[in-house]
């Protein structure tokens, strides 16, 4: 009888374990679902902005030390690279992204991407295929882009 018992206690200790770690990994999926929304929005904002120049929604977008690395290799500043869509040397017509990935690290989101597109920078047309990096950490509450890294595809500028 007492074996009984004990081996009842040991039963329902196991059933409630594995429902509580069920519970835990549910609610993991649940919050990474829920960031991967929040980034997709936050890139398809982005993305609105860049063709529409929105240099303001772009300020909010872009963290304060914000750096992106242009497909020739040159790091740009935040300040130049939203002053260019002010003055208009960056005027981007099309842009289309496939291949999206998304790591996630706690706070920090590593985004990865193909991107097709074309416009007028700094008095030349552009058009080439390009693969990017975008990170994303949460600062203040809301999700920033820290760094963006676009490189040609296959090596070679328009």
């Amino acid at each position: 009888m007492t074996r009984r018992i004990l081996l009842l206690a040991w039963l329902v200790v196991a059933f409630v374990g594995f429902v509580k770690g069920q519970e835990r990994a549910s609610s993991r999926a649940d919050a990474v679902e829920v960031i991967e929304k929040e980034i997709l929005h936050v890139e398809d904002v982005q993305d609105q902005a860049i063709l529409k120049r929105d240099a303001e929604t772009l300020d909010r977008i872009y963290a304060d030390d914000f750096a992106y690395t242009n497909p020739s290799g040159e790091l740009v500043p935040r300040a130049e690279v939203l002053a260019g869509f002010r003055s208009g040397k960056t005027n981007p017509l099309s842009m289309d992204h496939d291949d999206i990935r998304m790591r996630i690290y706690g706070n920090t989101i590593v985004l990865t991407g193909r991107a097709v597109g074309g416009g007028h920078f700094n008095g030349k047309v552009s058009g080439a295929a390009r693969r990017f990096t975008n990170v994303y950490v949460k600062l203040d509450g809301r999700w920033q882009l820290v760094s963006h890294t676009a490189v040609w595809v296959h090596g070679t500028p328009p």
